[in-house]
């Protein structure tokens, strides 16, 4: 009888184990400063989480998308995969324009919803956020029709970073979920309310 309660509780232990598969928890992040479309200087956050899993582990390494917030604008740019649901048809890590809103690298209007704006990558060539290295590689292809946009009630700015042929190559930290190192950087609207 206690051969097979102690059977019985390692069974639990193993199917335990294996259901929440240990994944250790990251988030991963930078903060860099460089100017927007409108040439402005801003500081820019780039940020998201991923769950890793041992090799013995049935579930996949996984990851959010990468948002990319810049200072002064309510528009972020949020980068996805394959394995995000997304509308936008583009290969790799990349998130694309808004017809209407965005412009290309020739200043033509964007028409299509799957037209690629931004990409994000590594020195190996990545195109899953989960095997991204800590240096990315983040490219700036569009820009916006109109960075600032006045209404009745207020002045939106939606600029983003600006464009570029060169890649920006940014160093990012990854540190364990929840610890003491896990301060995302918030950016800071000071500058934004002098230019007022």
């Amino acid at each position: 009888m206690k051969r097979i309660t102690y059977i019985s509780r390692s069974f639990v232990v193993i199917a335990t184990a294996l259901t929440s598969g240990c994944a250790s928890y990251y988030s991963h992040f930078a903060s860099f400063e460089s100017r927007n479309s409108a040439g402005e200087s801003r500081q820019f956050v780039v940020s998201w989480a991923s769950a890793e899993y041992p090799e013995w582990s049935p579930f996949d390494n996984e990851a959010t998308p990468i948002t990319l917030e810049t200072q002064c604008s309510k528009r972020k740019l949020v980068f996805q995969d394959n394995t995000h649901e997304s509308d936008c048809g583009a290969s790799g890590i990349a998130v694309c324009g808004i017809p209407g809103e965005d412009i290309d690298e020739k200043g033509l209007m964007i028409k299509s919803a799957d037209y690629s704006c931004a990409s994000i990558t590594d020195a190996k060539g990545a195109e899953r956020i989960v095997d991204l290295q800590r240096e990315i590689h983040l490219s700036i292809a569009c820009q916006p029709d109109k960075p600032v946009v006045k209404t009745k009630d207020e002045t939106i700015n939606r600029d983003y970073l600006k464009n570029s042929v060169v890649p920006y190559r940014i160093m990012t930290k990854k540190v364990e979920r929840h610890s003491l190192a896990d301060k995302v950087p918030v950016i800071s609207n000071k500058i934004c309310d002098e230019g007022k």
